[in-house]
């Protein structure tokens, strides 16, 4: 959450919904996208819920107490310590001489649409989380980046650092506390807009007055919706799957493995199939030709749309178009 580290406000929003929306081709240089500060934020504007908006799952004071487990516990394949952030892992490779045993050192790239899925694994993998209480509070993403007295401060920020960190791939998207870093580094780079992809960061500016509040994980992008993953939101603070929509997000970085050539494909529509009918044909002819029941075919042709029409299963007509599926 939060952000304005120097104090300054932002452009406004009509200016940035005209942001480029397609990334170039050009990726982040060597730790441009780490921040060396370590500051925790101050208070940010409340994140919460607004009209529209919808909590799908995350901590409740009934089922979750505060759960500060350390980095390497929750269930992501890969651990952090094993990529220096870039997305390139160091891993050992066995091999096998003469009945003995030796590793050797080699160097494997994720793909960019392994770097998503990693990326958002290692989200889905925190909800639920709790941080304790406490004006700011105490997480285990804000002890991880170095905020003062054990990890006090909002945490927005730390836990999408977090994911990143987890997933291996902190040079691709980004480690710092501060919403704002992330905002003028992807748009330093062209590589902030306003149109929505899967693994997307969504920044958000819930007063509208320029200054970012809080930031996100875009998990899902509907016709008039998103989904995301944040963390220092609701009420436990904590880690939640969320529904969003609405005036209140500014717009969408977007880390070099969300380019559009990477976003998950929507499944391809069934294509129909129809059959004209021939001379000689009959309804129970066409059914047998196509393994399809004649109650089905009936069900298919009431002529509604978008459906042939058959009026009389004893009594159809050359020329006369019936929708098989």
């Amino acid at each position: 959450m939060e952000q304005n580290k120097a104090g300054e406000t932002l452009g406004s929003v009509q200016d940035l919904a005209s942001a480029q929306d397609e990334s170039p081709a050009d990726d982040f240089g060597p730790d441009e996208l780490i921040d060396s500060s370590q500051e925790a934020p101050p208070p940010p504007s409340d994140n919460g819920l607004r009209e529209g908006d919808e909590d799908l799952a995350g901590p409740s004071n009934q089922d979750l107490a505060f759960n500060d487990d350390d980095l390497d516990d929750d269930p992501v394949a890969l651990d952090a310590a094993q990529s220096d952030g870039t997305g390139e892992l160091e891993v050992a490779q066995q091999m096998g001489k003469d009945g003995a045993s030796a590793a050797k050192a080699m160097k494997v790239t994720l793909a960019p649409s392994d770097q998503l899925s990693r990326f958002l694994r290692a989200a889905q993998s925190q909800i639920g989380y709790r941080s304790r209480p406490g004006n700011p509070p105490f997480s285990k993403y804000g002890r991880w980046l170095g905020f003062p007295n054990g990890g006090q401060g909002h945490y927005c920020a730390a836990f999408v650092s977090w994911c990143a960190a987890k997933a291996g791939i902190s040079q691709k998207v980004g480690k710092s506390g501060w919403v704002k870093f992330f905002l003028d580094a992807y748009k330093r780079r062209g590589r902030f807009g306003s149109t929505p992809r899967v693994g997307s960061l969504v920044i958000f500016d819930f007063e509208r007055d320029g200054v970012v509040d809080h930031i996100g994980i875009v998990t899902e992008v509907g016709r008039n919706y998103i989904r995301t993953i944040e963390g220092n939101t609701g009420d436990p603070r904590g880690v939640r799957d969320r529904k969003r929509i609405g005036p209140s997000i500014r717009g969408y970085c977007y880390p070099s493995f969300t380019d559009k050539v990477n976003q998950p494909q929507p499944p391809t529509p069934a294509q129909h199939v129809w059959h004209t009918v021939r001379k000689g044909e009959t309804l129970t002819k066409i059914s047998k030709q196509y393994g399809v029941s004649i109650a089905l075919l009936l069900k298919r042709n009431k002529g509604q749309a978008g459906q042939g029409k058959i009026t009389n299963p004893n009594q159809i007509f050359v020329n006369q178009r019936i929708l098989i599926r």
